[in-house]
């Protein structure tokens, strides 16, 4: 019985504490036209929200080539943009309404989608 009620009154803090806001590194999977990886961004939130996309992954943020500003590579990484992290941060928060995006870290290379 005490073991019972332990196990309730942890559950129930913890379900207290989810509701303060929080702020976490967060790995999100994106997709750019095709174009996929992965990122390391900054965001706050409420624990719950934050909790949800941690555990759940809740899939892939999807996103156009058009939303974003980058610069062409040129010379070894042919056919490779370079990300600019404010904009990518930007497309991010837009897709994400419940987090908010602090900022993406690293700078992003990825292949040039209109090139598949």
């Amino acid at each position: 019985m005490f073991l019972t009620l332990l196990a309730v009154s942890v559950v129930l803090w913890y379900m207290a504490k989810l509701g303060h806001a929080y702020t976490t590194n967060l790995p999100l999977k994106l997709n750019v036209d095709g174009e996929r990886f992965q990122v390391e961004c900054v965001a706050e939130g409420l624990g719950t929200n934050l909790l949800k996309y941690r555990v759940t992954k809740r899939g892939t943020v999807r996103m156009s080539i058009s939303e974003l500003r980058y610069k062409r590579l040129y010379g070894e990484a042919q056919d490779s943009l370079l990300l600019d992290s404010a904009s990518l941060q930007g497309a991010i928060s837009s897709h994400l309404n419940d987090v908010r995006i602090l900022s993406v870290e690293g700078a992003v290379r990825i292949f040039d989608p209109r090139k598949r």
